[in-house]
């Protein structure tokens, strides 16, 4: 049966929701744990403050101002296109359905930029690869995500994506649910960052923290 959470699992799937396509992020020789906010701020909030602080303090470092794109902060919806594989799911109302996919990866995107995160910064230990000074610093990001109450996630899991009457019932519910809170989801990510005589802390992979919160944000967790 092709309901909203497949539709949900599909966009996660295929990078249409929250997530980020940056690569790497470099944080610095000191304050693992304030410049780690900077970055959690930047990419997960798509704090527009955080992110000139961040760029600024890349160019110190990096020589790469600009990092993070104004474009990329953009929080406008994006709407769907005549192509968009999740349409593929579907063999009828799939004009009627774009609207609705792309309120759907609204309310995933507001959910993620309204999390409340913080960092917490562990041990830092030496790495044994030869480079000097090579060091690797643990972290946990928590957040606290906006996100579908239980009934309005078992609707998504059941409602069928042909029924558009139904499917916009279930998201006008859900929208309500993130607005006002009701239900706050908590998510615990831990990550590693990396740093030697020669580099800032960096994690080529650090964009993977932000897709846990977006999961939380479209009830698959």
């Amino acid at each position: 049966m092709r309901t909203a959470k497949l539709i949900l699992a599909a966009a996660l799937l295929s990078g249409l929701t929250a997530c980020s396509s940056l690569s790497k992020i470099g944080i610095g020789k000191g304050g693992v744990r304030n410049t780690a906010d900077l970055y959690v701020k930047a990419l997960v909030n798509k704090d527009g403050n955080a992110a000139v602080k961040l760029n600024d303090y890349l160019a110190k470092y990096q020589n790469a101002p600009g990092f993070i794109q104004q474009a990329w902060l953009d929080k406008s919806p994006k709407p769907v296109s005549d192509n968009d594989p999740r349409l593929k799911l579907v063999k009828k109302n799939r004009q009627a359905l774009k609207p609705m996919l792309a309120e759907m990866d609204n309310i995933v995107a507001q959910s993620v930029y309204a999390a409340g995160c913080n960092t917490k910064a562990g041990k830092v230990t030496a790495q044994k690869n030869g480079k000097p000074k090579a060091k690797v610093a643990e972290l946990v990001m928590t957040c606290k995500v906006p996100a579908a109450s239980d009934p309005t996630r078992q609707a998504l899991n059941t409602v069928k994506l042909e029924d558009t009457a139904a499917l916009q019932k279930v998201i006008a519910q859900w929208k309500n649910d993130v607005v006002s809170g009701v239900n706050i989801k908590t998510v615990e990510v831990p990550f590693q960052l990396y740093s030697d005589k020669n580099t800032p802390w960096s994690n080529p992979n650090i964009t993977q923290i932000i897709r846990p919160v977006t999961e939380a944000a479209a009830g698959l967790r």
